[in-house]
């Protein structure tokens, strides 16, 4: 049977739930919460990352909050909360899509100088250093 709790704090992706204090999920345990956002019916998983005693847990969101109070009905799974968290599944292009500016970022990055290489010139240092010190004696 799944424990129901009660969202208490909405923090951006952070979301506290007060559970009882004897049915408290355990961490990386998935958090559904079923809510309408403009009329709209959404779910929400979340992901128990910390208890804070007393049954209450923090937990990150796995999508956005967007319409999501204080007040409303959270469920703990019983679960460790899985991979596919999205409301609506990712497409097989969507994923390459994805996977292709991943890899076209990585291959344009800088290239890091090797460590025998001489460094590159400084625009702030003097062009010619004197050989006078113009420092008082």
């Amino acid at each position: 049977m799944s424990t129901k709790g009660t969202i208490t704090q909405v923090l951006g992706a952070v979301v506290d739930v007060q559970f009882p204090a004897d049915k408290v999920p355990e961490i990386y345990n998935a958090i559904q919460i079923d809510y309408k956002v403009e009329g709209k019916a959404t779910r929400l998983i979340l992901e128990v990352q910390q208890h804070l005693g007393n049954g209450l847990v923090r937990a990150v969101a796995m999508t956005t909050t967007e319409g999501l109070v204080r007040g409303g009905e959270a469920v703990d799974t019983g679960a460790p909360s899985s991979a596919a968290s999205s409301t609506s599944p990712a497409t097989p292009s969507t994923n390459a899509a994805r996977s292709s500016t991943a890899s076209a970022t990585r291959s344009t990055a800088c290239p890091r100088p090797s460590p025998s290489s001489p460094p590159p010139p400084s625009s702030s240092a003097p062009a010619s250093r004197s050989s006078t010190s113009s420092v008082p004696s």
